[in-house]
């Protein structure tokens, strides 16, 4: 368990997905329900997403302004998810899951983004006088990011990555903002489906403990990947990840 989670945290580091996107699946395959899978993986994501931060934080990685922006959307949109999940079946659930995944796929494959050297001015610099409805808008956005991550059990990286890269940060820094959302959003989704009992904890913590290892490696890989190249990878485990939740 441990060594699964030092490989999702590796993974989760260097794309910025949380983890959810490999541990929702295993969850389901050793035996868990989908509201169990989403459940742990949420107790799972908190823990790597912390130490993502930090050593995406260490690498100046994370725009603050609005990876909280997002996050504090998140906090509603996840209570919301959380108790729409009981109510949809497993098979619903997966092709749902598997449909999200390949859109994604073909949005990070066929869109450019800019390179790691890409200086970041919007974020930082609103236009005068729209800074408010800026604001407004990623909240927003964070909202719904909460709901969808909390129903699928991803974190909300699979939707913030490539929103950040939209809004203008370079691969590195969607990557580490991504998971100061991820963490607040994970935060309030966990107490959510633990108040519905959702959380198988021993799993859990042990692929977060493994996955404090992995996120401090990941963060480091990604400063040696250009963006095309992220970009190509991320779809690729999309796609792996959308055809094995269709089977």
């Amino acid at each position: 368990m441990i060594m699964v989670g030092v490989a999702v945290g590796l993974g989760a580091s260097f794309t910025g997905l949380g983890g959810g996107f490999l541990m929702v699946p295993l969850g389901i395959f050793w035996g868990l329900s989908v509201p169990e899978a989403v459940g742990t993986s949420f107790l799972a994501i908190v823990v790597i997403s912390l130490s993502a931060v930090i050593a995406h934080r260490r690498l100046q990685h994370v725009n603050r302004r609005i990876g909280l922006l997002l996050g504090a959307g998140g906090l509603l949109g996840a209570q919301v998810g959380a108790r729409l999940l009981p109510y949809v079946a497993a098979a619903t659930f997966k092709k749902l899951f598997a449909l999200i995944l390949l859109l994604l796929a073909l949005r990070m494959a066929f869109t450019q983004g800019k390179t790691p050297a890409s200086p970041v001015t919007a974020p930082n610099s609103p236009t005068p006088g729209r800074g408010l409805w800026q604001a407004l808008a990623m909240l927003l956005l964070g909202v719904l990011v909460g709901v969808a991550a909390s129903f699928s059990g991803l974190g909300g990286g699979f939707l913030m990555v490539p929103l950040a890269i939209f809004l203008g940060l370079s691969v590195q820094e969607a990557v580490g903002t991504s998971f100061l959302a991820i963490l607040i959003i994970s935060l309030s989704a966990l107490v959510a489906h633990g108040k519905l009992a959702h959380v198988n904890y021993p799993i859990g913590l042990a692929w977060g403990v493994g996955g404090i290892l992995g996120a401090q490696i990941g963060a480091r890989l990604l400063t040696y990947v250009s963006g095309p190249t992220f970009k190509k990878i991320f779809a690729a485990l999309l796609v792996i990840l959308a055809i094995r939740m269709f089977w």
